[in-house]
């Protein structure tokens, strides 16, 4: 129903309800991402 009234109407706050819906589908990749740099970043540390 959402995603229906995002479409259809524009209203205030509709930006800010479709950044919070659209979180659970960027979190994933920001975190792996944030991992994979501080084990290489620590990795490199400890063979130098």
């Amino acid at each position: 129903m959402i995603a229906l009234a995002l479409e259809r109407f524009r209203f205030p706050g509709s930006n800010v309800l479709e950044a919070i819906l659209f979180l659970p589908i960027i979190i994933p990749e920001v975190t792996i991402g944030i991992s994979l740099l501080v084990f290489f970043s620590l990795g490199l540390r400890l063979i130098i």
